[in-house]
């Protein structure tokens, strides 16, 4: 078959693979997990990445010692594991995949209070994460630590996995020997690059004598850890020459970052402020001193973008892990030319890294499929074609839409505005986010590929609805912004925050933003005020602004107002609003101070549903079934929006 992308999709050799094309889901945690053992969902999502026909996929961070790591994660510390791995193996080879596991010892992260057992580190060096000085490893303990590592790939290996990749960069421990800021150790182990690869080669070194030679393994570094006193990309291309050197290692994977560090974890998991392809020069640079191949990773997002990194030759291979979350049919889709059919990842980070990283597994913001493929990797044909009528073009109601006319049912899609995608428009107004535009920019191009009809600039009232005769009736009339219960809430200059991003209001130049709802809305149009030369001011009442934001994203938001200036304001509210000035009062303690001067106060609040035409529906008995979903049910984010619109649209 012919196919756009020649390199991507040629085969390649690594170790003793031959993958089916260049493109990799690299290890990432899926929370699929039960008794730090991997669950059926694991399978299952395995699976359909090998359906969706990726070249090479890994499973995500494991641990080999049983008394350190995150409590959900996968532990490959006994047997037990074995069976498991057999499982997943099948599951991927029906597909004519390959898959592997990372190995990983988490060293200085984790909490030695949640693991019963101190940190460890090649020395005394507390991280700015965790923050909790690390028990100094010594000799006969890294020999243990090496055994654990060697037997963990002899399970792999028995549980019928492909390779194995071990956990060099990010911070966890081998990392840390690696790094001269954490690595101050004066034997054998530290010092010299050569002294402080040399423990890494120990643990390679034991690997090899379990799983033998011809096993494929390979390593996974950071190009770059993006921190002072860390590895540099000088630094990393020393690192990588001995580890080619040594013969042990069947490829390079090039990531960047430390996790033991707040920015540079943030810019390790780079979501919509990261610009696509940012660590490609990394590989390029690896690639150069190396024989090995080398992984690219880092936002690479579209099959055109994998393309040009190839043909650049400034990797062999490319990570499009969170990609392939957004749409595990990318390899398939981009092979068959059908470049609009995928679900290009827009970085937002909520659904993947953001409920990882507060214990929840994964799914994604704008694909409601993740973490459900045994219930809903096959969309069923309706038993009976009815006529669906959807109000509200937001993401909710567009899903709805989608998938209940791709079931077969005639669509009727109604719009108060003149275009689709509800509040999207507006949230991709806030600078670093234009990327969040595509959730409904596919959305809308698959509603168009449908026999769905679209009336756009359409009220839908309850004559209306009653005389297009549905049989279901789909409410996704979204939300609206809610009022400031103060004194002086009502004044004219007192502005919502989707007015602002829309133009639709004058803002003066000294501006109170009032972060109520905790979430990008107000950090946002922060942003968006203060790239216009504004004087900002953030209020919130939690201990910091933005406080519901994931963890990945928020470092990089507030950087990002703190670079501008922007003065931020926490365990406070508003007491009163007054012409020029707001009386606010610490919520803590109880104390008022002013602000001032203020000429635009703008809310950035919790919303209210927006369910004027669903109470008026429910009181009129009609012959149709009535539903609700997305922001008109209950305001919420736009991945609880598409998930009920993809639920309906099963359902009816």
């Amino acid at each position: 078959m012919s196919t756009p992308f020649p390199r991507l999709f040629s085969p390649i050799r690594v170790g003793q693979l031959t993958l089916r094309n260049r493109i990799v889901s690299t290890p990432h945690a899926s929370g699929y997990v039960r008794d730090a053992l991997h669950d059926e969902r694991e399978i299952f999502y395995q699976a359909e990445k090998a359906r969706g026909g990726v070249g090479f996929q890994f499973m995500g961070a494991t641990n080999v010692v049983r008394t350190h790591g995150y409590l959900n994660l996968m532990a490959n510390v006994d047997e037990r594991i074995i069976p498991i791995y057999r499982q997943i193996a099948a599951a991927v080879h029906r597909f004519e995949g390959r898959i592997g596991a990372q190995l990983s010892h988490f060293g200085a992260m984790g909490n030695a209070s949640l693991q019963a057992a101190p940190l460890v580190g090649p020395s005394p060096v507390a991280n700015e994460a965790e923050r909790q000085t690390p028990q100094v490893l010594e000799r006969e303990e890294l020999a243990e630590i090496a055994q654990a590592f060697a037997t963990a790939a002899r399970r792999c290996r028995e549980g019928d996995l492909d390779a194995v990749i071990l956990q060099l960069g990010h911070g966890y421990l081998l990392t840390s020997f690696l790094s001269p800021r954490y690595n101050q150790r004066t034997d054998e182990y530290g010092g010299s690059t050569e002294n402080r690869v040399r423990y890494p080669l120990e643990v390679l070194q034991a690997m090899r004598r379990e799983v033998g030679r011809d096993f494929t393994l390979g390593v996974r570094i950071s190009g770059s850890e993006l921190i002072e006193g860390g590895i540099d990309l000088a630094e990393a291309q020393r690192i990588a020459q001995l580890l080619d050197a040594s013969g042990l290692v069947d490829w390079i994977d090039v990531s960047q970052g430390n996790d033991a560090h707040l920015v540079s974890k943030a810019t390790h998991y780079g979501g919509l402020y990261i610009a696509p392809g940012a660590f490609v020069p990394l590989a390029a640079a690896i690639r150069e001193v190396v024989s090995v191949p080398v992984v690219a990773v880092g936002r690479i997002l579209t099959p055109q973008q994998a393309e040009q990194v190839l043909e650049e030759g400034q990797a062999d291979l490319v990570a499009m892990t969170r990609a392939l979350i957004a749409d595990p049919h990318l390899p398939r889709k981009a092979q068959e030319g059908r470049l609009d059919d995928i679900r290009v990842c827009v970085g937002a980070n909520e659904g993947c890294l953001g409920r990882i990283f507060v214990g929840d597994p994964i799914t994604c913001v704008q694909n409601p499929l993740i973490g459900r493929e045994q219930e809903w990797a096959e969309l069923p044909p309706a038993p009976r074609p009815r006529h669906v009528l959807v109000v509200g073009g937001g993401p909710a109601g567009l899903e709805a839409a989608r998938v209940a006319a791709a079931r077969g049912h005639r669509v009727t899609l109604l719009e108060r505005a003149g275009a689709l995608g509800g509040q999207v428009p507006l949230a991709a107004r806030i600078p670093g986010r234009a990327e969040f535009a595509g959730i409904t920019r596919w959305l809308i191009g698959q509603v168009r590929k449908l026999p769905v009809e679209v009336r756009l600039e359409t009220e839908a009232t309850p004559e209306l609805v009653e005389a297009l005769q549905p049989e279901v009736v789909v409410l996704a009339t979204g939300s609206r912004p809610a009022s400031l219960q103060v004194p002086g809430g009502e004044l004219p200059h007192v502005v919502d925050a989707r007015a602002v991003l829309a133009g639709a209001v004058e803002v003066g130049e000294h501006v109170l933003v009032l972060d109520g709802e905790g979430y990008l809305s107000g950090l946002g149009v922060a942003d968006f005020l203060l790239g216009q030369g504004k004087r900002v001011q953030l209020l919130t009442r939690a201990l910091y602004p933005g406080d519901h934001v994931d963890v990945i994203t928020l470092p990089l938001a507030l950087k990002r107002l703190a670079e501008q200036r922007c003065v931020f304001t926490p365990t406070s509210w508003v007491r009163r609003i007054e012409p020029g000035q707001v009386i606010a009062y610490h919520t803590l303690a109880g104390w008022e101070f002013a602000i001032a001067p203020v000429e635009t106060v703008v809310l950035a609040l919790p919303a209210l549903p927006e369910d004027g035409l669903y109470r008026a529906l429910k009181g009129r008995p009609g012959r149709y079934e009535l539903h609700r979903i997305g922001d008109c049910l209950s305001p919420r984010h736009i991945d609880s929006a598409i998930y009920e619109g993809q639920r309906i649209g099963r359902l009816v």
